[in-house]
């Protein structure tokens, strides 16, 4: 009876953990927001007074939500419209006075998209664009497995500061992309 049981228990054991083993690439995190989150609560202060979130929905000095329907305002996120649709959602931090010393951003992408091609496309996008008011000095854009996409630009010491504070708080975050935009 005992040997029946230890058997039964096994099976059991096994069949649970074959079940854990098929789940595709899950991540500690809950949410975009919850990812920059975690940067800005590493203990050291962001050092720039900042707002997060989309027009609708502002949240002073600290990251928001970002409604993902507003095609126009993530643009404004250095998001090119070809990829505006693969978003399953979004997250968003910027300066506040002025968006290309600070903007970062956090998507997460649908299952069927894939990371780099998306990456590239954001890459060429920051590298492209025509800026207003002066230009940012430099972009990243770090890959947090293959479901998150953190992308930054602005001023080059504190892109710097945010790429250590990224690395240091993300396990899983890559450096992709790390150039200067001119």
């Amino acid at each position: 009876m005992k040997k029946l049981i230890l058997i039964a228990l096994t099976f059991i054991m096994l069949v649970s953990l074959t079940a854990c083993g098929d789940k595709k690439d899950a991540t500690e995190y809950a949410s975009a927001v919850d990812i920059l989150k975690k940067v800005v609560d590493t203990g050291k202060e962001i050092e720039f007074p900042y707002m997060g979130g989309d027009f609708d929905h502002t949240k002073e000095d600290e990251p928001g939500s970002f409604d993902i329907a507003k095609k126009e305002e993530l643009s404004n996120l250095g998001l090119p419209e070809s990829e505006q649709d693969h978003l399953e959602e979004a997250a968003s931090m910027m300066h506040m006075m002025n968006a290309n010393i600070f903007t970062g951003a956090v998507y997460k992408i649908k299952e069927d998209v894939d990371a780099d091609t998306f990456i590239e496309h954001v890459e060429e996008e920051l590298s492209a664009r025509q800026w207003m008011c002066g230009s940012p000095e430099k972009m990243i854009i770090i890959k947090i497995s293959d479901e998150y996409i953190l992308t930054a630009y602005g001023e080059e010491k504190i892109l710097d500061d945010f790429k250590k504070k990224a690395i240091e708080a993300l396990t899983d975050a890559k450096v992709s992309v790390e150039a200067p935009i001119v």
